[in-house]
């Protein structure tokens, strides 16, 4: 669990789920981009523990898929480079499509977003998606995170970006 009073990253949260009233569970994401220095805790609530776990289910099986095909191609080579950049057009892309569709753009974890730019503008050489910009976590949510985030509902993501060269990697 990261110590939310020694963080000094940025809290942010998509606007229509930060209504403590309506969503009662809180989930929170705290994603540090190597190399980009970037520390946030991205601040999200829901209506019932299971409509935050098929959340974080969604979103784990979108990097899970991504680190398969990245495992396939790098690691396993059981997988071309073409087939790799075929996959992530037609499979992994529609995935993040249906998931936007389901929950909406602003609700895409900032990891992914950056997964997805990398893929779409340097793999795929695609139109990147449009992010919404996520709004400031009000002071008594930032004080609620920090004091009090149980284990069970906090996350830490070290995001590591899809990449397009035929290296091992590290």
């Amino acid at each position: 669990m990261i110590n939310r009073l020694l963080f000094a990253g940025e809290f942010r949260g998509p606007n229509n789920r930060l209504n403590r009233d309506r969503y009662p569970h809180m989930y929170v994401l705290t994603v540090i981009v190597p190399g980009n220095i970037r520390w946030f805790a991205v601040v999200s609530f829901f209506a019932s523990l299971e409509e935050r776990r098929c959340y974080v289910t969604h979103t784990a099986d979108i990097r899970n898929e991504l680190d398969e095909l990245r495992k396939q191609k790098q690691i396993d080579g059981t997988i071309t480079n073409a087939v790799y950049k075929f996959r992530l057009e037609h499979e992994w892309i529609p995935t993040v499509d249906c998931f936007i569709e389901d929950w909406g753009i602003d609700m895409v974890p900032h990891d992914l977003r950056d997964y997805c730019d990398h893929v779409q503008e340097y793999i795929l050489c695609m139109p990147k998606y449009r992010w919404p910009w996520n709004v400031d976590v009000p002071s008594e949510t930032v004080a609620e995170v920090s004091l009090h985030t149980p284990r069970h509902n906090d996350e830490l993501v070290i995001a590591g970006l899809a990449t397009n060269d035929e290296s091992t990697p590290e």
